[in-house]
């Protein structure tokens, strides 16, 4: 019978590992009680005690988002952020076996990612279907997890979708694309970033919760907090503003605008944290898809409107305030808390290259997307850490209903450069 052995240092490692998971367990346990008494608070403020049922329903679709508060006491919120893909970042070499050194082809066979994201992955998709069960989601088919979510869908065909050829319209055009992703021999575990209630649980669990309770070898995060300018439904009327998350107080002398884009913050720590814990542990996030939005950019036609003073509901800017500017209007530092930390692999998005059969071949070759945000960390770090191909790609879709249907679409944003990323990274793995 062949012995394993296991060192007394590897022992006291794990053991290490698990008591520090255990108190970042009861820590985020600690945090999800304080934001609720601070969301409770902030509810009070901006929505009154009359409530209609639509309103009631937003609160609580923003209770499940929750991602914590800024240091002026407004909530963040986590938001969503084909074969050319391959080929552009040239993982094909990988999947082909044609690389040098390396024996064999490599697919993703026995690599489980786990994926955070809006919702159920449809797992019935055809772009799935090459081996049973490969999709297994973690979320109850209940409340904001009930639908099957199109974001979580798409994600999980960029890491792993089979090779399935189609045609689109696309601006007009037929456009034929493959919706193949990186590992499509791989298997996944998905969850929702809302705060949930698990199967078989009592209490709700945050997004940092279920990364400690999964205990994921290699993550994807396509979402994110937005701070500076942002699209957002008025408390009131739902009605669409461009809104500046930034410090209320600030306004009135140009230049003096404060915000926490490229602020290392709380949420960015408790990566850090889980991540230092489990430092097999690999976390890829997308950089978020903010650059430009602002009064002259993206947005620009919408009202206007920040934090009400003592963070009441939000106002109009007034004749005597001034707009900060676009955000990553000089072309840096745009990039929102949850995508700063040191411990963790961040994405940007870069156009197609079209050119060269679909190949890196120089430094011009890549040129990074308009919308995708740019660091650096305020502390001068490196952020993004990498970037590939996540403009006008194809990917596996579904309808947002209980039955999912056999979709595909073409879309952009760091949501879908991310998971190349996290693709490739498993096939190191593997």
């Amino acid at each position: 019978m062949k012995k394993i052995f296991i060192s007394a240092g590897t022992l006291a490692i794990l053991s290490l590992s698990a008591q520090s998971n255990q108190d970042l367990m009861r820590q985020f346990e600690k945090q999800r009680i304080e934001n609720n008494e601070k969301f409770e608070a902030y509810v009070s403020k901006h929505y009154g005690t009359s409530r209609s049922a639509d309103t009631q329903k937003r609160i609580e679709e923003q209770r499940s988002k929750l991602a914590g508060f800024t240091p002026d006491g407004n909530p963040l919120f986590n938001e969503l952020t084909d074969l050319r893909q391959g080929k552009n970042s040239n993982a094909d070499f990988l999947q082909n076996g044609t690389i040098n050194g390396l024996t064999g082809s490599f697919n993703g066979e026995n690599i489980k990612y786990t994926v955070f994201d809006g919702g159920r992955a449809f797992g019935g998709h055809v772009a799935f279907d090459n081996m049973p069960n490969r999709i297994t989601n973690k979320e109850a088919a209940t409340g904001t997890t009930a639908n099957y979510d199109l974001h979580a869908t798409a994600v999980t065909g960029f890491i792993g979708a089979k090779s399935l050829p189609i045609t689109l319209q696309y601006n007009g055009a037929n456009v034929s694309v493959d919706l193949k992703g990186i590992a499509s021999n791989s298997t996944f575990d998905n969850y929702s970033f809302h705060n949930t209630v698990l199967p078989g649980g009592s209490l709700e669990s945050t997004l940092y919760q279920k990364i400690l309770l999964a205990a994921p070898k290699i993550s994807n995060h396509s979402y994110g907090a937005q701070t500076g300018w942002l699209l957002y439904p008025l408390p009131s009327t739902g009605q669409q503003v461009l809104y500046w998350n930034g410090n209320p107080d600030a306004l009135t002398v140009a230049g003096a605008h404060q915000d926490l884009q490229g602020a290392y913050y709380v949420n960015d720590q408790q990566y850090d944290q889980i991540v230092y814990a489990n430092p097999s542990y690999v976390i890829v996030k997308a950089a978020g898809n903010e650059a430009t939005t602002g009064p002259t950019g993206y947005g620009a036609v919408l009202p206007r409107y920040h934090a009400g003073p003592a963070n009441n509901p939000p106002v109009q800017f007034a004749a005597t305030e001034v707009l900060p500017p676009d955000n990553c209007q000089s072309g840096y530092d745009c990039i929102s808390n949850g995508s700063l930390a040191k411990n963790i692999i961040v994405v940007g998005a870069t156009d197609i290259i079209a050119a060269n059969d679909n190949r890196y071949t120089a430094s011009t070759d890549v040129v990074r997307s308009f919308y995708s945000c740019a660091g650096p960390r305020d502390d001068g770090g490196i952020k993004p850490d990498i970037t590939t191909t996540g403009t006008e790609v194809a990917f596996a879709a579904t309808a947002e209903n209980t039955t999912g249907s056999q979709s595909a679409s073409i879309n952009s944003g760091t949501s879908f450069s991310t998971p190349v990323v996290t693709g490739i990274i498993g096939l190191w793995m593997q």
